[in-house]
């Protein structure tokens, strides 16, 4: 246990969030513990607590023992769906439930777009499924096999290069109220909130697909559709 102000910077960029220093690393956790406050307050039994210099925090670190998985170390490498990757590629779509995406009041039929493979030693690791118009590229769906490998983050990055390879000014997704993961995912990589539509998903829910839970990640109602645009300008 420290002070907050004695958290460094190492501690800030070996947390793995994209801190680059300790000012970065407190900004992110002031601001989240002010929304909290009163929880907060309320648990320690003192309605005049506010975080200053002296607060103390439990700074943690983790010595890996044993890699349970597969080897983290392994390569990972992106590239383009070729027809012979459509069979595991199809299955991979249906065991996320993103066969058939059901977004802006329309189903997409994700197994009939160009898609991007992520592998890890040449076993499936994550895929994205793309649309091109005129001037941008949609990510129509985005899944990994497991999380932290990087294999979310390539895809991402190979899209981005995509898009700027074909001229498109801006690269665009939809996700859900629910998907606070998929928002914080994106927004750290650049991606903007630029739309909300309300009730998009009870829509679908009722209209296209009515399979589509009611309830989703944390508990919460799925009701909205978010969508996300990284600009040209911004795709650097």
């Amino acid at each position: 246990m420290l002070r907050l102000a004695d958290v460094d910077d190492a501690h800030a960029t070996d947390e793995g969030e994209g801190f680059t220093n300790a000012a970065e690393f407190r900004d992110a956790h002031e601001r989240y513990w002010a929304g909290i406050v009163g929880e907060l307050r309320s648990a320690l039994g003192d309605p005049s607590f506010t975080v200053t210099d002296d607060t103390p925090v439990v700074a943690e670190r983790f010595r890996v023992v044993e890699v349970l998985g597969p080897d983290p170390d392994a390569a990972l490498t992106v590239r383009p769906a070729m027809a012979t990757d459509r069979p595991a590629l199809d299955a991979f779509l249906a065991a996320h439930d993103a066969a058939v995406v059901a977004r802006r009041d329309e189903l997409v039929d994700a197994r009939r777009h160009p898609a991007l493979i992520a592998e890890i030693d040449g076993s499936l690791a994550g895929a994205a499924t793309w649309i091109a118009t005129d001037d941008a590229v949609e990510i129509l769906t985005l899944h990994a096999a497991s999380r932290w490998r990087g294999a979310g983050s390539a895809l991402l990055a190979a899209a981005r290069s995509l898009a700027r390879a074909i001229g498109a000014e801006r690269l665009w997704l939809i996700t859900t109220n629910d998907n606070l993961d998929a928002l914080r995912f994106y927004q750290r990589r650049g991606l903007r909130l630029t739309r909300v539509d309300p009730g998009a998903v009870e829509r679908s829910r009722s209209a296209l697909r009515p399979g589509i839970p009611e309830v989703g990640f944390y508990g919460i109602p799925i009701r909205d559709e978010l969508e996300l645009e990284l600009t040209a300008e911004g795709s650097d």
